[in-house]
C-alpha cells in the first residue's frame, strides 16, 4: 500500500531515466514523478548526476566527433552498432547522442555543420548548469510543481550530523557491506542521516536492486537512529502499485 500523500525520493538512475528519452527507464521514470505529491532530491544523488551523466555522455559525444569528421553520410544503426560494441554499459548514452546526431544531420546534411554543433553540445554538457536546466525542464513537462521539490541532504553545519555520518560509515564497515562505489554509499548515508532528523515519511526509489538489498542490510544494523519514516522500494514495484495511466 501507497501512502495517500507520497513523498519520493529518486536516486540517480532515476533522473538519468528522466533526462534521457532514450533510457530504459524514461517511462517508468516520468510515471512515477507525474504521482509525487513531493520529490525530494538529494545533495549526493545531485552531485553524481552531475559529476556522471556529463562523463558518459561526454565520451560518447567524443567518439562520434570522430566518426562525424570522416563521414559523408549517417549510417544511424551501424553507429549505434559499432559504439555500443566499443561501450556496452554506456548504451543509454549512445543512444541519446546518437538520436542527437541523427537531428542534427537532418537538420543540416552537412558532416562540419554537425560537428561544430556537437561541439556546442559537448561544451553545454561540461556545464553543471545545463544538466540542472535539463532536470527541471523535464518535471515541468511531467506536470511536476517545482515548488514541491525539496533539495534535502546532510546539515554540515552541525557537529553531530557530520559525527553521525561517521558512525553509520564505521558500522558499514564493521559488518562489511560495501556499495559498489563512493557514490552509492555516500547517498545511504545522506538518506539514512536525513532520516533520523525529520518527522516527514518518504520513499527512496532506485532501480538498483543491489543498492537496495545493501541499503536495507545497512539500516538493519543502525539500532542508533530512528529510521522508521524511511521506506526503500524499487522503481519496478512501485510502479506496479501506480494507478495505471
Amino acid at each position: 500500500m501507497l501512502p495517500k500523500s507520497l513523498n519520493i525520493a529518486i536516486d540517480t538512475n532515476i533522473i538519468f531515466g528522466l533526462i534521457n528519452e532514450e533510457d530504459r527507464l524514461h517511462r517508468a521514470s516520468l510515471k512515477l514523478i507525474k504521482h509525487v505529491d513531493n520529490l525530494l532530491l538529494f545533495h549526493t544523488v545531485l552531485f553524481e548526476t552531475l559529476t556522471t551523466f556529463p562523463k558518459k555522455a561526454l565520451d560518447v559525444l567524443r567518439e562520434c566527433m570522430q566518426y562525424v569528421l570522416y563521414s559523408k553520410e549517417l549510417d544511424k544503426e551501424a553507429l549505434l552498432k559499432r559504439l555500443i560494441q566499443k561501450k556496452p554499459k554506456y548504451e543509454n548514452f549512445i543512444k541519446y547522442v546518437v538520436k542527437r546526431i541523427s537531428e542534427l544531420w537532418k537538420r543540416y546534411n552537412d558532416p562540419y555543420a554537425v560537428f561544430i554543433e556537437l561541439g556546442r553540445i559537448f561544451g553545454e554538457f561540461s556545464d553543471g548548469r545545463t544538466i540542472i536546466e535539463i532536470i527541471a525542464r523535464r518535471l515541468n513537462d511531467a506536470g511536476v510543481n517545482i515548488e514541491s521539490i525539496k533539495i534535502c541532504g546532510i546539515d554540515r553545519r552541525d557537529p553531530n550530523e557530520l559525527k553521525t555520518c561517521e558512525d553509520v560509515i564505521n558500522i558499514l564497515k564493521d559488518n562489511d557491506i560495501s556499495f559498489r562505489d563512493d557514490y552509492d554509499r555516500d547517498i545511504f548515508v545522506e538518506v539514512v542521516v536525513y532520516a533520523n532528523r525529520v518527522s516527514e515519511n518518504f520513499i527512496f526509489v532506485s532501480d538498483d536492486e543491489e543498492f537496495i538489498k545493501k541499503a536495507k542490510r545497512g539500516i538493519g544494523l543502525l539500532d542508533f537512529l530512528n529510521v522508521k519514516n524511511l521506506r526503500l522500494c524499487l522503481l519496478k514495484d512501485i510502479i506496479e502499485l501506480l494507478p495505471r495511466d
